[in-house]
């Protein structure tokens, strides 16, 4: 009988590691959600750690004097909003490690889609309202809006070049 329980503590043990690894998982990899849907899909190929933005954004009261100062021409997502394309805004922050390894990448999705789709590097130190406004919570995030302005993917983490085109592509933009 001791035999039986001591294999039955190992195993809960085991179990309980195996919960928390996945759990760990869960919480540092991207994941995606699309509009509509009400949970998650985790894209268990990312591995590098998000930053939450309440650590790089200014103060609430910053905050909020950037909003109440910002005019339209500073913001620089209703601007690329007007222009009737696609456009995807990556928040980040210079002192993000994902962010900074994105931003060459994204530099180059700039060029290559210049006129087709409005690329962004929206940083949440410069545009704390804008941030808070679109609910980001975590940097970098990546949101992709169709040609009227709806939001249609939200990604949280760093995104791949590849990943990024072939969102593009399922928004119909070559």
């Amino acid at each position: 009988e001791k035999k039986g329980r001591s294999s039955f503590s190992k195993l809960s043990i085991v179990a309980v590691l195996v919960m928390v690894v996945v759990a760990v998982l869960i919480v540092t990899t991207g994941h995606t959600v699309e509009h509509g849907d009400e949970e998650p899909l985790v894209d268990e190929s990312l591995t590098i750690e998000q930053t939450p933005v309440d650590s790089v954004v200014e103060t609430q009261d910053d905050a909020e004097k950037d909003s109440s100062e910002m005019q339209v021409a500073d913001d620089p997502l209703s601007n690329a909003l007007r222009t009737r394309r696609p456009v995807l805004a990556d928040f980040g922050r210079g002192t993000c490690i994902p962010c900074r390894m994105m931003q060459p990448i994204l530099e180059k999705l700039q060029k290559e889609y210049a006129g087709k789709v409005e690329i962004l590097i929206v940083d949440v130190g410069e545009h704390g309202a804008l941030a808070k406004e679109y609910h980001i919570m975590i940097i970098p995030t990546q949101i992709f809006f169709d040609s009227t302005g709806k939001e249609v993917i939200r990604h949280q983490g760093f995104m791949a070049e590849e990943d990024i085109v072939a969102q593009l592509k399922v928004m119909g933009v070559e």
